[in-house]
């Protein structure tokens, strides 16, 4: 996948499948962001999700290689419970 605008190129790459274990589905993901007037970074994701009595969970991690004194730059972990109605 590419998007483009404003002289701006981000690509990202994904992989996901599903654990032949059990219901879970594991994914991952990779982006590569180059901007114009520099500042070019990679971002990367790893998640779990699954779903159980209706609801759906998801765990994943997230960095990227952005240097240090960013607010962005701390690595993080998000976590998401879902019910569609």
């Amino acid at each position: 996948h590419e998007s483009r605008g404003l002289g701006d190129v981000y690509k990202r790459q994904e992989l996901s499948g599903e654990v032949p274990a059990g219901p879970v589905t594991l994914s991952a993901a990779y982006g590569w962001n180059d901007i114009s007037g520099g500042g070019d970074y990679e971002d990367w994701n790893i998640a779990a999700s699954t779903g159980l009595g209706g609801f759906d969970f998801s765990l994943m991690y997230m960095d990227s290689d952005i240097s240090p004194g960013s607010d962005v730059t701390e690595d993080m972990w998000a976590v998401s419970i879902s019910k569609s109605l």
